[in-house]
């Protein structure tokens, strides 16, 4: 917000009439088995465009006209209550940045808990160690980074890369936590495998906090997942897919009010998210595509290599999204690529450029650290880009 209202906006946030609280535990239960489906209902969607009615009513009585233009900007939660208006109010912006989007809310907060259960239905003695998970994190990037054609710690082309954390079974290094030298373990290996399998990358913190099912799913504050068996843990996921996809998802793929209303969207993911799988994105970018042919018309997705959730990891944040999106909505130019930085090998910046999928950044030989090394191609037609600029 400071920084939007440095360049002359008018900014508003909205807490979708929750108050402060950091966690739903004051909000989520009325009473035992009775969810407050009213704040749910606000937190879902309500909110989001009383917000824009507000914002833009807040504009009209300070400057006695209405916002030349309204935008969204916003990264995970934020992505997806981007989305929100996109699918369900789409005149209330005229340009959404919407990125890391929660997009299946209801699937991506229940299929968390896997990877943690696992290791009970498994009958492990004890949880994997963090540094057996980042050991196997090293181990992709080693085999993985140099298929893109440059050396330089990012895990640029994940189509290409495969590995089965079973092959690292016994294998040994020194783990800095314990001192001492060990090897990995089944046990993590599984685990490890079992993360990838929901996209979520190897040495993701893998324990929980049990807000989801326990409040909304089970309305029981004391209930604990921890106890549940695998057929049990699949009967909560269905409940709440059925109870909760209505109200918090925002993966409806028809657009079409919002493209019928000059509507721009421009989203990135960083594809070493460690919290929203990165392929939720480009599915749903898909499922766009087969309903409009014309997406790049309308809606630009950007993977970021070696990016973490919204920011952090090796590389890959974008530096101009809001201002591409302000250009593409206003002037009608299309991004073609975003800039980006990434700390390469010893944490030296690399000069690198994000594509609109489904092309990709491709070495075209010179410096590795400069932009203009590498071009957009896309690997369906080999052509630079996509030159698709209609408004």
């Amino acid at each position: 917000m400071p920084g939007a209202i440095g360049e002359g906006y008018a900014t508003t946030t909205t807490d979708a009439g929750l108050g402060d609280a950091a966690s739903p535990e004051p909000w989520a239960l009325k009473s035992p088995g009775n969810v407050n489906l009213y704040d749910v209902q606000n937190l879902g969607y309500v909110s989001l465009n009383d917000q824009a009615i507000i914002g833009k009513s807040l504009v009209r009585s300070f400057y006695g006209r209405d916002p030349e233009y309204s935008y969204w900007s916003g990264c995970s939660q934020g992505g997806r209550q981007g989305l929100m208006p996109a699918q369900r109010y789409p005149n209330a912006y005229d340009g959404i940045a919407a990125s890391a989007a929660t997009l299946s809310w209801t699937e991506l907060a229940s299929s968390s808990y896997y990877p943690l259960l696992i290791e009970g239905w498994t009958g492990a003695s004890s949880a994997p160690l963090a540094c057996e998970l980042n050991f196997m994190t090293a181990q992709v990037i080693a085999k993985c980074d140099p298929k893109d054609g440059v050396v330089d710690g990012v895990i640029s082309d994940m189509d290409s890369c495969n590995f089965d954390a079973l092959s690292t079974v016994n294998e040994t290094f020194y783990c800095s936590s314990s001192n001492k030298t060990i090897s990995i373990s089944k046990t993590a290996a599984v685990v490890a495998n079992a993360a990838c399998a929901f996209s979520v990358v190897p040495g993701v913190n893998l324990t929980a906090q049990d807000v989801w099912f326990r409040l909304f799913v089970a309305k029981d504050k004391e209930f604990n997942i921890l106890n549940q068996m695998h057929h049990e843990y699949e009967q909560l996921f269905h409940r709440a897919n059925q109870e909760y996809s209505g109200l918090m998802n925002s993966n409806n793929p028809d657009l079409k009010e919002f493209k019928n209303a000059g509507g721009k969207l421009i989203s990135y993911h960083g594809m070493a998210d460690n919290s929203i799988p990165t392929k939720s994105s480009e599915h749903y970018y898909q499922q766009v595509n087969e309903l409009f042919p014309d997406i790049q018309d309308f809606y630009r997705y950007f993977e970021a290599p070696g990016l973490g959730h919204c920011a952090g990891g090796n590389g890959g944040q974008p530096l101009t999204t809001f201002d591409a999106l302000r250009s593409w909505v206003e002037e009608g130019i299309a991004p073609e690529d975003l800039p980006a930085n990434f700390n390469g090998i010893g944490g030296v910046e690399q000069g690198r450029i994000l594509c609109p999928y489904p092309a990709k950044a491709v070495y075209q030989g010179g410096n590795v650290s400069d932009a203009k090394s590498f071009k957009c191609i896309s690997n369906a037609t080999g052509n630079v880009g996509n030159s698709s600029t209609n408004v």
